[in-house]
């Protein structure tokens, strides 16, 4: 983008703003996005969407479609493996992660809900 003639600086710079912002939204958004999913799990953006079809476009523990902040689901996955098992919301996949990836820890936490509940 180059400035225009008779155009100022501050026309010039307000201009391009306002490009780069239709940009950022449109293809730069999904883009950085798949940049993203790439680097830290080894996934495109369209596997991503795939998985999260699969799972009938929700998080795989709950109905939630978008995290309650709006943002996408995540990209659950083995701390130590980097296996991908799913696509969840953010309350549950931090919920793993608190529990440090252990099932016994959520199934302790589960007896612990199911027995207060009876008393």
């Amino acid at each position: 983008m180059t400035k225009r003639k008779n155009e100022t600086v501050e026309e010039y710079r307000k201009r391009r703003r306002v490009e780069q912002h239709k940009y950022y939204i449109g293809v730069g958004k999904d883009r950085e996005r798949n940049s993203k999913l790439k680097r830290a799990y080894g996934i495109t953006l369209e596997k991503y969407d795939a998985m999260l079809e699969l799972q009938g476009g929700h998080c795989a523990v709950c109905d939630r479609v978008v995290n309650d902040n709006g943002k996408h689901l995540h990209v659950d996955h083995d701390h130590v493996t980097g296996k991908i098992r799913g696509i969840l919301c953010s309350q549950h996949n931090s919920t793993i992660g608190y529990c440090d990836d252990d099932p016994l820890i959520l199934l302790r936490l589960a007896e612990y809900l199911l027995n207060a509940s009876k008393s």
